[in-house]
């Protein structure tokens, strides 16, 4: 009897320590966010951050929007550009996604949203995209899957989700903002200063 409840305590130790090293496997395997400490949103004109230099002409990209058709940045001059890094496994992403949709409807003659999502495949974005329903149909959203990681890492240099740059008519980048710890009211304000830019 007593050798019967050591082998019964003895798989229920094995079995534990199984589920235990799954779990660390298993969180190995999750996307990782980088946290910011203070995420916090730049309005200055010229306040660098990072490898970030204001002032500074946006590296001209491509992208293929989730309708399959093919754009380039230099299609979009003369219009305010909110170049968004994101992805639908990011809490944070998805907390100023909809700020970001607002703005596209409300200044719809004037600004471009341009998401970029670092996402592990196009049914995880879609998927997201479909509980947002009219909200992201409008004709100056567009959704990219950047799936080699070129316009986020390569050109960008974004290595942490969130991350928007701001981009004015003149294409030159303006303003970026880390993280999602801002309202809808700062980011109007920017578009506003944008407009305001010589």
């Amino acid at each position: 009897m007593r050798s019967s409840s050591f082998i019964n305590f003895a798989v229920l130790i094995i079995i534990g320590a199984a589920a235990y090293f799954l779990t660390l496997y298993m969180d190995t395997r999750k996307p990782l966010i980088i946290k910011q400490s203070k995420p916090e949103i730049i309005i200055q004109p010229d306040a660098p951050i990072e490898n970030f230099k204001t002032r500074q002409r946006t590296p001209e990209f491509s992208f293929k929007n989730i309708d399959g058709k093919t754009y380039s940045s230099s299609d979009f001059k003369n219009k305010i550009i909110i170049l968004n890094f994101w992805a639908s496994w990011c809490p944070p992403c998805l907390k100023e996604f909809p700020h970001f949709l607002t703005a596209a409807k409300e200044f719809e003659n004037e600004i471009v949203f341009i998401g970029v999502s670092s996402d592990l495949n196009e049914e995880a974005i879609n998927k997201y995209l479909s509980t947002l329903g009219d909200d992201v149909k409008n004709p100056n959203i567009f959704i990219t899957f950047d799936k080699d990681q070129n316009i986020t890492k390569n050109i960008f240099q974004v290595y942490g989700l969130p991350e928007t740059i701001l981009i004015d008519e003149k294409q030159i980048m303006r303003t970026k903002i880390i993280g999602a710890d801002w309202d809808y009211n700062e980011l109007k304000s920017n578009i506003k200063a944008l407009k305001r830019q010589p």
